[in-house]
């Protein structure tokens, strides 16, 4: 059709309890540095429930700074069925070997609440190439994980890696 325009469709028939489902994704990346997607689709594999899912998503890379925003929609039948994610990042690429990251998303899943409520997580990444050996170093926290209030529901890991390529 266009240079930087990606189309794609599916159909998965009935399985025979249930309607077939369709689904179309839309990827456009006609600018330098740019990558806008849309996709959209039924999920009628349950035949007692059926959900509309819809994702958005921006991508923009400028010299060593990339950003990302992410919504993801999945419209249930059944209340509490529907989820809700939005995310985000950004990258700075420090030099060729260095380069530094952070992330962030939220999850809602099923009717928010006092006790259901939205899960948190976010993510700090350090990371140094030199040669075939690559070291990481990163910070995550989850708040809420299994979307409760709980005092065990929030965690934090720190970790370090290193790996060799031969």
């Amino acid at each position: 059709m266009m240079d930087g325009l990606a189309l794609t469709a599916s159909y998965s028939p009935s399985n025979g309890n249930a309607a077939s489902s369709t689904a179309f994704g839309v990827v456009y990346s006609g600018v330098d540095g740019l990558t806008l997607t849309y996709a959209s689709g039924d999920d009628k594999a349950n035949a007692t429930s059926e959900a509309d899912h819809t994702v958005m998503a921006a991508k923009y890379a400028y010299g060593p700074i990339t950003v990302a925003y992410m919504n993801s929609e999945y419209d249930d039948a059944v209340a509490a069925g529907d989820q809700t994610t939005d995310a985000y990042s950004i990258a700075y690429t420090v030099s060729d070997g260095l380069s530094i990251s952070y992330g962030y998303e939220e999850l809602e899943f099923g009717v928010q609440s006092s006790t259901n409520v939205a899960a948190e997580f976010e993510r700090i990444k350090v990371s140094y190439t030199a040669g075939g050996m690559t070291l990481t170093a990163s910070s995550a926290t989850g708040d809420n994980i299994s979307y409760g209030t709980g005092t065990t529901e929030d965690r934090e890991v720190w970790a370090l890696g290193a790996s060799f390529a031969f």
